[in-house]
């Protein structure tokens, strides 16, 4: 599907949250709509170190902290611009039962949650 000025907006805000974080070990922001049009926000928690933290939960958990509970759309953005969720995020969000959100997959298309994870392991 075509992205919305919405969406553009979206990737907007995390293309600037990456660019005013002065911190090396950020690689990726996250920025998400809740269902109830509120904006939240994530970073990762190390680049290179295999207890890293993806950007989509903490952006996730901090939409939970806040009372809801199911995302609109999500984009994640690093330098090279907009990537997809890996397969263990992919996995949370559907495991957080946070309905079928837009996910943002490149400049021009957005997709699904469950077309990315159309067979999930649980």
């Amino acid at each position: 599907m075509e992205l919305t000025s919405e969406d553009k907006k979206l990737i907007e805000k995390a293309k600037e949250l990456l660019n005013k974080i002065n911190n090396k070990s950020v690689g990726t922001a996250c920025a998400l709509i809740s269902s109830k049009g509120n904006i939240y926000f994530g970073v990762n928690l190390g680049v290179e170190n295999p207890s890293a933290v993806c950007a989509e939960p903490i952006a996730l958990g901090n939409m939970i902290t806040h009372g809801e509970n199911e995302v609109k759309t999500m984009v994640a953005y690093q330098e090279k611009g907009i990537v997809s969720p890996c397969g263990v995020c992919r996995e949370l969000l559907y495991e957080l039962k946070i309905g079928n959100p837009w996910i943002i997959i490149n400049n021009n298309e957005k997709t699904k949650l469950n077309e990315l994870l159309p067979h999930p392991c649980c």
